[in-house]
């Protein structure tokens, strides 16, 4: 019956153990995230050029792996413009020494 003590000590017991098996799991996904958060911040304050991996074959892992295929992409793209604003300024130069006679 319910009104045995062994049940609710079970009971007790039982739960105590889920609790502390949902904290556990609960840290394991949370410091990962916490690290990849912290890196990323890192990342867009321009300090750092590619996240730390973090994780395994899990979804945290491959979270970690589309972050930095992220970054190589804007890293790419940040190059690609400074070149494009090289060639741009340059052509602007040799315009206005045409335009100047010079």
């Amino acid at each position: 019956s319910y009104a045995d003590p062994p049940f609710w000590g079970t009971f007790l017991i039982v739960g105590l153990m889920a609790t502390f098996a949902a904290i556990g799991v609960g840290r394991f996904i949370a410091r990962p995230l916490q690290t990849l958060e912290q890196e990323a911040r890192l990342l867009v304050g321009g300090e750092r050029q590619q996240l730390p991996l973090v994780g395994g074959p899990d979804e945290i892992g491959r979270l970690s792996q589309t972050l930095n295929r992220l970054a190589d992409i804007v890293q790419q793209r940040q190059h690609n413009l400074m070149e494009v604003n090289t060639e741009l300024r340059l052509s602007r130069e040799r315009l206005e020494a045409h335009i100047n006679g010079t």
